[in-house]
């Protein structure tokens, strides 16, 4: 997953940065970070963000204008950082996902990123090829990712599919809480686990994959805080 942080502070990118990697090292996800002082700069760059903080006031440049010329090229997730609620308006008119009020709040900012990251999933997808034939794949259809020769296999709820992408690019790409790699082999959808038991991971297809005994432990908490995490948002 990449992030861009633009903002002309340069010990506010340092709090960000802070924050930003606390939650990702607590979620198990890993994230690209760059960030931009200037918006000419934000602009140039030629990397594709999953996700954007803007600030409203960056120097003389306006961080809405510089959002509203970046989205209709990019399809990323837009959040508005500002001390000022009354621009909050016209965020809503380009489309802005989230404001976050500085001084920036840790619970606000993991609430952004956990809405961010929710959406991302809806519309993350990728190309299985079985023969032939390729399929488009949608991230909540994946039970598990399998590392091959220079390449990976993707497990469905239907159906076995190959990917161009290497395990650790799968990795980089499933950038959902969802997903935990037991295995340097595997990658798995938390939701497709029926229970776990004796360094196993049982699955709803019947199958079963083996988790690396230095991780057990880790992700023994990682599977029963995600349990409490559903059954809290009721989903």
């Amino acid at each position: 997953m990449k992030i861009a942080v633009c903002d002309d502070e340069v010990f506010f990118h340092h709090i960000v940065n802070e924050k930003i990697c606390e939650y990702m090292k607590s979620n198990h996800l890993d994230a690209a970070l760059s960030f931009f002082q200037s918006g000419k700069d934000f602009l140039e760059s030629k990397e594709e963000f999953d996700i954007v903080f803007m600030d409203i006031e960056l120097d003389k440049e306006n961080g809405l204008n510089l959002l509203d010329i970046y989205r209709k090229n990019h399809r990323s997730i837009n959040i508005l950082l500002t001390s000022h609620k009354e621009e909050l308006p016209n965020g809503y008119k380009i489309g802005v996902f989230r404001f976050l009020l500085k001084p920036i709040c840790e619970e606000a900012l993991g609430e952004a990123l956990d809405s961010a990251l929710l959406q991302i999933n809806k519309t993350k997808r990728f190309i299985g090829k079985k023969g032939s034939e390729g399929k488009i794949i949608r991230e909540d259809e994946i039970i598990y990712v399998e590392a091959g020769d220079k390449c990976t296999g993707i497990r469905t709820i239907s159906d076995f599919y190959k990917s161009d992408f290497t395990i650790t690019k799968m990795k980089e790409e499933l950038c959902s809480r969802d997903f935990y790699m037991p295995h340097r082999s595997y990658i798995v959808n938390m939701n497709a686990i029926n229970k776990i038991e004796c360094g196993y991971i049982y699955l709803n297809n019947q199958e079963k994959i083996k988790v690396s005994r230095l991780k057990w432990k880790e992700f023994k908490n990682y599977f029963y805080e995600f349990i409490r995490k559903k059954a809290l948002h009721g989903n």
